[in-house]
């Protein structure tokens, strides 16, 4: 069976600046495996960036909660800045607003669109931001050498 169309395949998360807590405390998100086709449909919010920030905060996050909607199936361990536990409640995603920050719902965002681990997440900004790598302006044009004069 694919993993995508099993409804008990699970994966989680854990936000980069929760690494170093003691696993009994240290938060993780729950989320489903997404079909190709609803990775697609999933990205388009964030291709959609410049319009998202036309947006006021609460329509942008809004929109950010829909997406999460069926992707994200749970958390454990997450609680408010008074250490209450925060109750899962798909229905209820803005009870993160108190919990985490714009940044941290667009790492969780980026991750469930890639099925990322947190240490997929590093590497790939890692990556992204090395000095090593070459740029596509400094790549050598592909096709026939232009001849030398």
């Amino acid at each position: 069976m694919p993993i995508c169309s099993d409804p008990t395949a699970r994966w989680s998360y854990t936000l980069q600046c929760d690494k170093d807590k003691p696993p009994a405390e240290r938060p993780r998100f729950m989320f489903r495996y997404m079909t190709r086709r609803e990775k697609r449909e999933y990205a388009r919010l964030g291709e959609d960036r410049d319009a998202l920030a036309l947006m006021d905060g609460d329509a942008a996050t809004a929109a950010l909660y829909a997406a999460f909607k069926g992707v994200l199936v749970g958390w454990d361990k997450l609680v408010d800045p008074d250490g209450l536990a925060v109750p899962f409640d798909p229905e209820k995603l803005e009870a993160l607003d108190g919990v985490l920050t714009d940044r941290e719902l667009w790492l969780l965002y980026y991750a469930a669109q890639n099925e990322l681990t947190g240490d997929d997440l590093k590497n790939s900004e890692s990556r992204r931001n090395s000095s090593t790598d070459e740029s596509a302006a400094d790549a050598p044009a592909a096709g026939p050498a232009a001849p030398s004069a």
